[in-house]
């Protein structure tokens, strides 16, 4: 009998095994390559990274496994500064983001930046402002940003739509909701929630009314082949889809009825003035962010873009105070820096002035369980890192605005004076 020996695989560690063994091991011999100072653990250090200080110098080591968190590292440098110098050791292919965000903080606050590849490290060349926005337009290739903009902000346009106009006209008409078309699909949402969505398929129309829950909870599509129409029973089954949606959106039963960010921006989207923009205002907007990932760029989207009462461009980045996330700062950063480059688009979009500035609005809706805004302990170090003489921004809250969109009456909010952080 033949007995054959098979070997067992090694189990992959996981992201917690790596981060710990990275953090002792290869933190610690670049932080000795570099000169950096003994490293430093306890309260208010996250365990995600690696940190090296003494009194006048504090650094961040960031390992490969952190992938697109180690965007986190300046964050939590700017953070724990101080005063003191700062440093940043990242992976080699995690440090676009960064790169693009670092030249845009005062001088004194901007870190010196090293790569990290097989053990060893190198410095990152600093990019000037210009090179950053030089390089959210490079990656259009021959495409000009008035080109890509305009492209990305055109919704999807249904052709011959017989099939579905009385419930297209019947659902614009409907004073609770709001559309919000993409180039993908045209849908229409009720505070924040899609609850119809129309797009085109290889099949024909495809109608999907109600919650657009994921998996099992999913909604039935109804598809419509080429010169199909939804009958009058149809329409009456997607019409009672989405009043049952607008029913559960309002209701007390989770996870639909919280007050969610997406609500917030309804609130905000159907009163742009409530965070000074006028109509026109952009909603939606599609922007270019970079990432601290292989891929380096992903889409993101700017809650409002318009015109405010002087004639300025404000770029509205909304967040929850219960969210206190760490990156808000820099996520409205990124939007700024798109928005430069593509001033010129926006511009001519908006009919702004040329001689209109470019303001960051970040606006934090208040607790709704407590009324309460609180902000990450990363807000105001970074707030107050970004470069003045290039970067305008001010804060706002908005108290009671978890009600139902239509009723907004009670909302109520404060904005800052130019440069302070609110919270409270």
């Amino acid at each position: 009998m033949t007995h054959t020996d098979e070997t067992e695989p090694t189990p992959k560690a996981s992201i917690a095994e790596r981060r710990a063994a990275f953090n002792s091991e290869t933190a610690a011999e670049l932080a000795q390559e570099l000169n950096l100072p003994s490293r430093v653990t306890g309260k208010g250090f996250s365990d995600r990274f690696a940190f090296f200080a003494d009194d006048h110098c504090l650094a961040v080591v960031a390992g490969p496994q952190e992938e697109d968190e180690v965007e986190l590292a300046l964050a939590y440098a700017v953070r724990h500064a101080q005063g003191r110098s700062t440093v940043l050791v990242l992976p080699e292919a995690h440090v676009n983001a960064t790169a693009q965000r670092i030249p845009w903080l005062r001088p004194a606050a901007r870190p010196s930046l090293f790569v990290h590849r097989d053990g060893k490290a190198v410095p990152e060349p600093e990019r000037s402002q210009a090179e950053t926005v030089e390089a959210v337009v490079s990656r259009l290739g021959n495409i000009s940003p008035e080109t890509e903009l305009a492209d990305a902000m055109v919704p999807l346009h249904l052709g011959d739509t017989d099939g579905v106009w009385e419930l297209v006209e019947r659902v614009t008409r409907d004073p609770r909701l709001d559309h919000g078309h993409r180039r993908g699909e045209r849908s229409w949402h009720f505070a924040g929630q899609r609850v119809l969505s129309i797009r085109k398929s290889t099949e024909g129309i495809v109608v999907t009314p109600g919650i657009h829950y994921s998996g099992p909870k999913a909604p039935t599509p109804v598809v419509l082949a080429p010169g199909d129409h939804l009958s009058g029973e149809q329409v009456g089954q997607v019409v009672g889809a989405i009043e049952q949606a607008i029913a559960e959106r309002r209701s007390g039963a989770p996870p639909i009825h919280r007050p969610d960010e997406h609500w917030l921006q309804a609130i905000i989207r159907r009163d742009p003035s409530l965070v000074g923009v006028e109509q026109p205002a952009l909603r939606e907007v599609p922007a270019w962010r970079p990432r601290d990932t292989t891929k380096e760029w992903g889409r993101g989207y700017i809650d409002l873009l318009g015109l405010d009462g002087h004639g300025d461009l404000r770029i509205v980045e909304t967040k929850l105070a219960d969210n206190a996330d760490d990156l808000l700062v820099l996520q409205g950063l990124d939007y700024f820096v798109w928005a430069k480059a593509y001033e010129q688009a926006l511009r001519e979009r908006l009919g702004a002035a040329k001689n209109a500035r470019l303001e960051l609005h970040y606006v934090l809706g208040a607790s709704g369980k407590t009324g309460k805004v609180k902000v990450s302990s990363c807000t105001k170090p970074l707030a107050d890192a970004l470069d003045p003489t290039v970067v305008r921004w001010r804060f706002q809250t908005v108290h009671n605005w978890f009600q139902p969109p239509d009723h907004v009456e009670a909302v109520d909010s404060k904005v800052s004076a130019p440069y302070e952080v609110l919270s409270e």
